[in-house]
């Protein structure tokens, strides 16, 4: 459980917490917890998002990727770069994206 102490990313709840994969019920904790450095509205997971939608993987990324189609045969989703289309990456449907932002 976390405390009220105050984090500035996800990523740094779970190294102190030893959690390498961050979970949507962590990332929701954080959030609650009012940190005003995450400018982020909304995390959830890349199976809840529609195809063609913008996401983040991370809420400090620069980096932002839109949602492509689901392969059945890799079991996962297809995302291009924003910024240069030829970069495509293979995502889990359970991957913790950072939604509603502005870039």
């Amino acid at each position: 459980m976390l405390t009220n102490k105050k984090y500035s990313s996800i990523l740094e709840v779970m190294y102190i917490y030893n959690n390498p994969k961050p979970t949507l019920a962590d990332a929701w904790e954080v959030l609650q917890l009012e940190d005003k450095t995450l400018n982020i509205i909304e995390v959830t997971e890349l199976k809840d998002l529609n195809p063609g939608e913008y996401f983040k993987l991370k809420p400090e990324s620069k980096k932002v990727y839109i949602k492509g189609e689901y392969l059945r045969k890799e079991k996962r989703f297809s995302c291009t770069d924003f910024e240069d289309i030829n970069k495509e990456r293979f995502l889990k449907p359970t991957t913790v994206i950072w939604t509603q932002f502005e870039f």
